[in-house]
């Protein structure tokens, strides 16, 4: 693949890190805010848990995007 193209995709992958890592942080908020008013957090939680395992997979793609701008240089 173009290294062009490559360093696309690694700015895109940035940019999906970056905003994930928004999400979590206001979902993170929205459990205490929940907590406190004594609401049930449970598919709250269970959301937060999604969102990290999310944002784990597609920081292993950007390393694997890395890995390809590597090889491509």
């Amino acid at each position: 693949m173009d290294p062009a193209k490559i360093r696309e995709h690694l700015a895109k992958a940035d940019e999906n890190i970056r905003k994930g890592t928004a999400r979590i942080e206001e979902q993170e908020k929205r459990i205490l805010s929940l907590a406190a008013d004594r609401h049930s957090t449970d598919e709250a939680v269970a959301t937060l848990k999604s969102m990290k395992e999310l944002q784990e997979t597609i920081k292993k793609h950007r390393q694997i995007i890395l890995t390809e701008l590597e090889k491509a240089s």
